[in-house]
C-alpha cells in the first residue's frame, strides 16, 4: 500500500507548527505493505554540530543609514542559534549582514530604508519594520491584549498605520550558500554566496526615519509587523563608544595587515597597510594594496594598487598605480602610475592615499 507522508524538523515558536527548519516537499510515497527491508542498515544518525554564526555588531554614528532587506534565516546557524529563538525562514538582513545587533545613541537620528514588501494583501510577502519592546514582533498578528503590552517606538503612526514598508527586496538561498552553512562556513561567505534578486518588486524603498530619545530604554528590538522572529536587538546608549581611527582589520599574511574605516556618510573608505618587513633603502622592499580588476575574483589585470616603498633620494614613497597589461609601463599601457595611464579602462581609482605604515 504506497501512502504519502508529510514531516518537518525546528523550533518550537509562539505557533509550533510555523517554524519549519526542514520540510517534507514533493517526497514519495512509501510502501506500507512492502516485504521488510532496512535501508537505514541499522547505523546511527549522524548530527554534525555546528556553532552558530558570530552575531555582527553595528555601532551607528549620527545619521547612520541602514538598508534593510528581507533574506534566509540561516536556520540553526542563523537566527535560530543567535537568538535562541524559532525562526521560520526569513530575517531582516541590514547593510548586507543576517540580524546584526544595532548601537545606537539617544537624540541622534538614524534612517532605515527599507524594502521588506509594500503588498498588504500579500502577507506572505509583506513585512513592515518596526521597532519596539517585544522581543518576537508580530504586531499586527497579535491580540489586543499583547499590542496594550507593547510599546512602538517608531513604524507605525497615530492611527496605528504600518509607516514602515518599501517595495520587496528578497535574498536566497543558493546550493553554494547552504554548502556554507551545512559544513560549518562563515556568515561572510554565506551572505556572499546569496542570490541578490536582479530587480526588485515594482515601487520604491520605504523610509523610516528614528531618533531615540531619554524615553527609550536600554533594549529594543527590530521586527517585523505581521510576522514573528524577523529581527533583532537595538541597544540604546547615552554616547556610542568614541570613533577610532580604523574600526575594521584582517590579516593578508603573517607580516602583513590591512585596516580601513567606512565614513559615516559611506562616501569615503580609509585603508591602512601595516607590515613586519622594513620598506627602507637598503632593503628593497615595498608594500601593496589594491582593488582587483574583477568583481568576481582575485585579479591583478585591470586592478588599481598603491605601492609604497622607501628610496636613498627621494624618501618615503606611494605611488596610486593602473594595472592595464602584465607588462612594464610603456606609452601609458602596463603597470603605470594613474596619471601616465592612457588605457581608458582605469575605474577603480584609490584617490588620496592616506597612510601605508611600516613597524
Amino acid at each position: 500500500m504506497k501512502q504519502y507522508i508529510v514531516w518537518a524538523i525546528g523550533g518550537l515558536g509562539k505557533t509550533a507548527f510555523k517554524h519549519f527548519t526542514r520540510a517534507s516537499n514533493g517526497d514519495d510515497p512509501i510502501h506500507l505493505g512492502r516485504v521488510p527491508k532496512d535501508q537505514c542498515n541499522n547505523t546511527e544518525l549522524v548530527c554534525q554540530s555546528c556553532m552558530p554564526f558570530e552575531n555582527e555588531k553595528f555601532i551607528a554614528r549620527e545619521n547612520a543609514t541602514f538598508h534593510v532587506r528581507v533574506g534566509p534565516s540561516g536556520n540553526e546557524r542563523g537566527y535560530m542559534g543567535i537568538t535562541g529563538r524559532a525562526g521560520w525562514g526569513i530575517a531582516w538582513h541590514i547593510n548586507g549582514t543576517l540580524i546584526p545587533e544595532l548601537v545606537v545613541e539617544r537624540g541622534k537620528t538614524y534612517t532605515f530604508v527599507v524594502e521588506g514588501g509594500n503588498d498588504s494583501t500579500d502577507l506572505s510577502n509583506y513585512h513592515p519594520f518596526y521597532i519596539t519592546d517585544s522581543i518576537g514582533g508580530g504586531r499586527l498578528q497579535n491580540t489586543e491584549e499583547e499590542r496594550a503590552n507593547e510599546t512602538v517606538y517608531a513604524g507605525f503612526d497615530e492611527l496605528g498605520q504600518a509607516t514602515g514598508v518599501g517595495r520587496l527586496c528578497q535574498l536566497e538561498e543558493t546550493e553554494s550558500s547552504e554548502t556554507t552553512r551545512q559544513n560549518c562556513g562563515d556568515l561572510q561567505t554565506y551572505i556572499d554566496t546569496l542570490e541578490t534578486p536582479a530587480s526588485c518588486n515594482s515601487g520604491e524603498p520605504g523610509t523610516l526615519v528614528w531618533t531615540p530619545d531619554e524615553n527609550t530604554p536600554d533594549l529594543v528590538y527590530y521586527q517585523c509587523a505581521t510576522h514573528l522572529n524577523l529581527g533583532w536587538k537595538i541597544t540604546v546608549v547615552d554616547a556610542v563608544p568614541a570613533e577610532t581611527e580604523f574600526d575594521n582589520c584582517i590579516p593578508l599574511h603573517e607580516t602583513l595587515q590591512l585596516s580601513w574605516r567606512v565614513d559615516s556618510n559611506n562616501s569615503n573608505i580609509r585603508f591602512r597597510l601595516c607590515g613586519c618587513q622594513s620598506i627602507d633603502a637598503n632593503t628593497n622592499q615595498y608594500m601593496g594594496f589594491g582593488l582587483s580588476g574583477s568583481a568576481s575574483s582575485t585579479q591583478m589585470f585591470g586592478a588599481d594598487p598603491t605601492i609604497a616603498w622607501v628610496d636613498d633620494i627621494d624618501g618615503p614613497q606611494a605611488v596610486d598605480y593602473h594595472l592595464s597589461a602584465y607588462s612594464l609601463c610603456r606609452n601609458g599601457i602596463g603597470a603605470c602610475p594613474d596619471e601616465m595611464d592612457s588605457s581608458g579602462t582605469c575605474t577603480n581609482d584609490i584617490t588620496h592615499v592616506l597612510m601605508i605604515s611600516a613597524i
